[in-house]
């Protein structure tokens, strides 16, 4: 990487191309590069990946631990820890605190793969002579992310498609390829094979083929995105996740006001598991006391170690501000804060829900929350699609029926927020379970992927 040129990185070398396009702060300033690979490029990038031969799972799982601690502790292209941080946070709007966090991720999330995925891929045996055996095996042999720029800690799914022996292609996001390219190149300096990982930005058209030719992909985006590839069972989508708080009898309300505030607020508030609803038995008096908590998050440049909150460019959060008043009343300019230096955040926000319309299903990339009211009929239908569900108050069986719901993803009971996830444990569908089949068989197993 030639300072913030970041250029397809194919075998191990990097491929400066003569397509592409500035690297942008949220502030408007160009800090580098981001070279896009043409077709032919691509075309042979996925003919090469395709052609290599994985490594012995042990060396695999000894180069993520290795490339974890690079990532974290190293210099990377030029770039230490802190330099890292920088660039991320002020290119994606991520608050500094939120990278340097993501940061001190890295290693336990590797060491949670190193566990796992071992354990997930070893035979088992069955019956009175141990001959009926199931197996792990890969559904094909390429896979492509379409990573995003939403935080940083949603990359470190790259270690799982290594450790089972995948060849992977990813494409950055233009607001965040730095974290992308960063764990791409750690993994090759730590020792994996060159021709199983590249690292490929492209347009939008490149992105869609990226997707249609891999066996296998793993996509991140927005509701159209999600539209998208839908039907697609080969492509595992990570869009909204609708995550709610939901209040059930002897909640105690501190605790409650706690909770709401942090499943809305963790992390800077931009991911699929912070909370967008609430289901409350007082939305009103709970309206002010979450108002209150949100109002106590720091706003201010993503470079500043204080800030809590997202920053975009003016254009996008003036287009920000106008989707939140359309969601949650007001006017855009209630909702704006200009930093007058090209940026702007979003004011955290708490609203409440007409008692006679559905939940709402508009998310938006920084805290923000409607209340419902809820009713002693509030059963799991009501709630529609949830990612991730926070249960203050209740019964066991309460929790359990909201689990056993087909439209409830994951319940955290007991004041746990809504962003209570180990980086490997899976929240929308497990990594795991979509790269790997089992299949059963009377001869012993092959040695491991």
């Amino acid at each position: 990487m030639d300072g913030h040129r970041i250029s397809p990185l194919i075998g191990g070398d990097y491929r400066p191309a003569h397509t592409g396009e500035p690297i942008r702060t949220v502030r408007g300033e160009d800090i580098g590069r981001l070279d896009f690979a043409s077709d032919l490029l691509a075309g042979l990038c996925m003919k090469r990946l395709r052609a290599a031969r994985p490594q012995p799972l042990a060396t695999r799982l000894e180069v993520i631990a290795e490339a974890a601690r690079r990532i974290a502790e190293e210099v990377v292209d030029g770039l230490t820890p802190g330099a890292y941080a920088r660039a991320q946070a002020a290119t994606s709007g991520t608050p500094l605190s939120v990278v340097t966090g993501f940061l001190q991720q890295v290693l336990p999330a590797a060491q949670q793969v190193i566990e796992i995925v071992p354990e997930e891929l070893a035979a088992r045996h069955y019956g009175g002579d141990h001959r009926a055996t199931v197996s792990v095996h890969r559904r094909g042999e390429l896979m492509s992310v379409l990573a995003p720029a939403n935080h940083p800690g949603v990359h470190l799914a790259l270690f799982e498609p290594v450790a089972l022996g995948y060849k992977v292609i990813v494409r950055p996001s233009r607001r965040d390829p730095f974290t992308p390219a960063r764990i791409v190149r750690a993994l090759i300096d730590a020792g994996l094979a060159e021709d199983t990982i590249a690292l490929l930005p492209t347009g939008h058209d490149g992105a869609d083929r990226l997707v249609h030719e891999a066996d296998r992909a793993l996509v991140y985006g927005g509701p159209d995105l999600a539209r998208r590839y839908r039907n697609r069972p080969d492509v595992l989508v990570q869009g909204p996740g609708n995550s709610k708080v939901l209040e059930l009898p002897g909640a105690d309300h501190d605790r409650l006001t706690e909770l709401l505030v942090t499943s809305t607020a963790a992390g800077g508030g931009g991911q699929c598991l912070n909370a967008s609803a609430g289901l409350v038995r007082d939305p009103a008096a709970l309206s002010r006391t979450v108002a209150t908590g949100l109002a106590r998050l720091t706003i201010g440049r993503p470079d500043d170690p204080s800030t809590q909150v997202p920053v975009f460019p003016l254009d996008q959060a003036r287009r920000l501000a106008e989707l939140t008043a359309s969601v949650h009343g007001g006017g855009p300019a209630d909702h704006l804060i200009d930093l007058a230096d090209g940026s702007a955040a979003l004011r955290p926000v708490v609203s409440l829900a007409d008692p006679e319309t559905p939940l709402c299903a508009t998310e938006l990339p920084f805290p923000a929350i409607v209340l419902h009211p809820v009713g002693p009929d509030t059963g799991p239908d009501r709630l529609g699609r949830t990612l991730s569900l926070a249960i203050l108050g209740g019964t066991d069986e309460q929790a359990t029926a909201y689990l056993a719901a087909n439209n409830v993803r994951n319940v955290f009971t007991g004041g746990t927020p809504t962003t209570h996830f180990t980086l490997a444990t899976p929240h929308d569908g497990s990594i795991i379970d979509h790269l790997t089949e089992r299949k059963t068989s009377n001869q012993p197993p092959a040695e491991g992927l």
